[in-house]
C-alpha cells in the first residue's frame, strides 16, 4: 500500500461528490445569466441580485422569468433547472444521513447574517469569460469556490495559447532536492495572479479638492479572501473546488495553490473536483502535485467524455520535448502538459476510473509522439469536418457530464475518493460498461 495520508473529513461516496459539484457547476453558470437579465432590467424584479442567494431563490426567480430565461439560455435552461433540482435531492438525501443535528447548523448561518448558498459572485466584469462564485454549504459542511468556464466551445479554442509561465514552486516544504520551477500555462496563471489596479478618486466638500487612492489586488487574492472569511466563520467547515471547461483548469490551479498557502483555517485536504478541464501545467506540476496528494494537502478528481476534444488542450508540447526525442533516452522534466490527480473517463456507455502514470526515457517518448500527434489530427478533423456544431459541442456539454454520472450512479456509490486514491499504486483501471447507448440522440 502507498504512503498516501488519509484525511479525517467525513466520508461520502464519489457520486454523491461528483454529482452534487457538477451541478452545483451548472446552477452557477445559469445563476450568472440570471443575474445578468436582472441587472439589464429585462425580468422581473428579484432579490437574485441580494446575498446570499439560495437555491430557493434560484428556482423561484427560474419560474417566474422562464420565458425570458429560455430565450436567453435556450436548451441550457432545462440543464439548469434539472440541476437545481438534483442539488436539492443531494441537500435531502444529506440532511437524512445527518439527521436533525444539520437544522442548527442552518440557524447558526441564518442568525449569523451571512445566510446560506452563494456568498460571493465574480460576475461583475465584462474583461473575462470566466467568473467564479463562492457557496456557503451548512448541510454538507463545506465552503466551494465555483469556477465557470468559457461560455462556448468556440471560445475555448479559439483563445487558447499553448505557451507556459515559469515560477517558483509555491510549496515552502517541498524537498529542496527536488525544488525546480514550475511551468504552467499562461493565461490560467494570468487570470488568477495577474495585477489589477483600482483608482479611487474622493472630493472634499469644503474645498472641492480630489484625493485619488491607488490599491491593488488579484483574482486569487480576492477569491481567497472571501473563502478565509467563511471558513473562519464556520470552523470545520472543509474546503471543496469545482468548474467546468476553463474553469475547471481554474479549479485545479487554484486548489494547487490555496493548499501551498498553509492558512490556519483552511484543513487538509482541499478537494478539486473538475470537469472538462484542459491541462494546466508540465511535468515539474504534475510532480508537486502528486507531492501534494500524497501528504494529504490536496485531493483531485478528474471528470472528462472521452470523445470531448477541450481535456485533449493544450497538447502541443514546447521545444524541451522534442529535444528531448532527438536524445532517446533522456528524461526531460519539463517536457509537456500533463493532468492531474484521478481520472474519471466517461462514453456513453463506459465508465473507466485511474490514476494515470509518468512514464520515462523511450517508452514515454513513443506514447507522448503517439499520443500528441493523435489527439492533435483528432483535434484538427474535428474542427475542419464539424466546425464546433452536432456532436463535438454535445460531448463537451455540461449536461451531458451531469447525465453520464448519474448513469453510472450505481458504480459510484460503491468508492470513495480515498479509495480511488489506492487506484495509484495498485495502477488497477476500473471499467465498468453497460449494454447499448442508453442516452438516445438528444
Amino acid at each position: 500500500m502507498g504512503d498516501y495520508i488519509e484525511s479525517s473529513h467525513e466520508s461520502r461516496d464519489v457520486y454523491s461528490e461528483v454529482g452534487y459539484m457538477t451541478n452545483l457547476s451548472a446552477v452557477i453558470y445559469g445563476l450568472v445569466t440570471l443575474r445578468k437579465l436582472a441587472m439589464e432590467g429585462n425580468v422581473n424584479n428579484s432579490d437574485i441580485l441580494q446575498f446570499p442567494i439560495t437555491l430557493q431563490k434560484v428556482s423561484k426567480f427560474a419560474a417566474e422569468n422562464e420565458q425570458a430565461l429560455r430565450d436567453r439560455m435556450g436548451e441550457k435552461f432545462v440543464g439548469m433547472q434539472n440541476s437545481v433540482t438534483t442539488m436539492k435531492q443531494f441537500m435531502k438525501s444529506m440532511v437524512k444521513k445527518r439527521g436533525g443535528s444539520v437544522l442548527v447548523d442552518i440557524r447558526k448561518n441564518v442568525s449569523s447574517g451571512d445566510g446560506e448558498g452563494v456568498v460571493a459572485l465574480g460576475d461583475d466584469t465584462s474583461q473575462h469569460q470566466t467568473v467564479y462564485g463562492v457557496v456557503v454549504d451548512s448541510v454538507h459542511r463545506r465552503v466551494v469556490v465555483v469556477f465557470r468556464g468559457t461560455a462556448e466551445i468556440k471560445d475555448l479554442i479559439a483563445d487558447l495559447t499553448f505557451h507556459m509561465i515559469k515560477y517558483d514552486n509555491p510549496f515552502e516544504d517541498f524537498p529542496a532536492k527536488k525544488k525546480h520551477k514550475l511551468a504552467v500555462h499562461c493565461g490560467f496563471y494570468s487570470y488568477l495572479f495577474e495585477t489589477h489596479t483600482v483608482k479611487t478618486v474622493e472630493t472634499n466638500a469644503m474645498d472641492g479638492t480630489e484625493k485619488v487612492t491607488t490599491s491593488t489586488f488579484t483574482i486569487f487574492d480576492k477569491i481567497f479572501s472571501s473563502v478565509i472569511y467563511h471558513l473562519k466563520r464556520n470552523p470545520g467547515y472543509k474546503l471543496f473546488v469545482t468548474g467546468h471547461s476553463m474553469g475547471g483548469a481554474l479549479a485545479t490551479l487554484f486548489s494547487f495553490h490555496v493548499a501551498a498557502k498553509r492558512n490556519e483555517f483552511v484543513q487538509d485536504p482541499v478537494t478539486c473536483i473538475s470537469v472538462a478541464s484542459p491541462k494546466v501545467g508540465e511535468t515539474r506540476f504534475r510532480k508537486t502535485f502528486e507531492w501534494a496528494e500524497e501528504t494529504g494537502k490536496l485531493r483531485h478528481v478528474r471528470i472528462f467524455n472521452k470523445l470531448d476534444v477541450v481535456p485533449m488542450i493544450p497538447e502541443l508540447p514546447d521545444l524541451e520535448m522534442w529535444a528531448s526525442c532527438c536524445f532517446l533516452l533522456v528524461h526531460h522534466p519539463a517536457g509537456r502538459y500533463r493532468h492531474t490527480g484521478v481520472q474519471i473517463g466517461l462514453k456513453s456507455n463506459e465508465l473507466e476510473i485511474y490514476y494515470p502514470m509518468l512514464r520515462n526515457g523511450l517508452p514515454r517518448i513513443c506514447r507522448d509522439l503517439f499520443g500528441c500527434t493523435s489527439k492533435v489530427l483528432c483535434l484538427a478533423g474535428s474542427v475542419i469536418t464539424t466546425p464546433f456544431t452536432g456532436q463535438i459541442t454535445r460531448e463537451h456539454a455540461a449536461f451531458l457530464y451531469a447525465a453520464r454520472i448519474e448513469k453510472f450512479s450505481e458504480e459510484l456509490r460503491n468508492y470513495t475518493i480515498d479509495d480511488l486514491y489506492e487506484l495509484r499504486y495498485s495502477k488497477e483501471r476500473l471499467v465498468f460498461k453497460k449494454k447499448g447507448d442508453v442516452e438516445g440522440n438528444k
